[in-house]
């Protein structure tokens, strides 16, 4: 099985310092948070880390998995959207749910 990216966000925010607990991911941090991101080799790895943000003390928020990093947000003139959920522009354009 191919490695897989994860994005795992803990609380509190964390410093640079604490790169080096989580050597094989990057630490992102935002006010009261922190994104732990990177590609993992396998099931044992990711318990792993978990293992760590449990002896660490801190609070796990979420973990996302995906099988490749995920594409940067797109940004058009209606503002920032995901590949997901297209944004059309111009006449005819329609608005999801209505």
């Amino acid at each position: 099985m191919p490695p897989r990216f994860y994005r795992i966000r803990v609380s509190p925010e964390l410093g640079p310092s604490w790169s080096a607990r989580f050597e094989d991911l990057t630490l992102r941090s935002t006010p009261g948070l922190t994104e732990l991101s990177g590609l993992l080799a396998d099931q044992a790895a990711l318990h792993g880390i978990l293992t760590r943000i449990r002896d660490l003390g801190l609070t796990l928020v979420s973990l996302e998995s995906h099988d490749a990093p995920p594409s940067p947000p797109v940004v058009t003139e209606c503002g920032v959207t995901d590949d997901s959920s297209p944004v059309r522009l111009g006449p005819g354009a329609q608005h999801g749910g209505d």
